[in-house]
């Protein structure tokens, strides 16, 4: 029915209004990366950090430098220095990032170092 169209139509407008298919899917990667063994309360305290750091009170993201650097290791297994544009973008997918800098620096030399990559994985866990 129509009705029911409309309201499916403003349930999909509030979802996207406020990025939840995003939240859910960082709380999803939060969750395989770290394997806690109590989910509900890692997630409990992950919403809790998001709610505090809008808020500006210098919560530390649960996705930090340290968490970033062995993604990047993962990709770097010959410990080169660096990665290529290819493994950089697979990275951040592998993250589910989807708002990410497509062209890093080093993108051009196709040469990603762990310090850009850091930055960049911080950037884009911050929008």
């Amino acid at each position: 029915s129509t009705k029911m169209a409309d309201r499916q139509m403003e349930a999909m407008d509030y979802l996207e209004e406020h990025s939840i298919a995003e939240l859910v899917e960082k709380m999803t990667s939060q969750l395989i990366y770290f394997r806690p063994d109590d989910p509900k309360a890692y997630l409990a305290q992950y919403l809790d950090g998001l709610i505090h750091k809008t808020e500006d009170y210098g919560v530390e993201p649960l996705f930090n430098a340290d968490n970033a650097a062995a993604v990047f290791r993962t990709f770097d297994p010959s410990t080169r220095g660096w990665i290529t544009l290819e493994q950089y973008n697979t990275a951040m997918r592998t993250l589910l990032l989807s708002k990410f800098n497509r062209e890093p620096k080093g993108f051009v030399e196709d040469r990603v170092t762990c310090e850009t990559f850091i930055e960049e994985c911080s950037l884009a866990f911050s929008e």
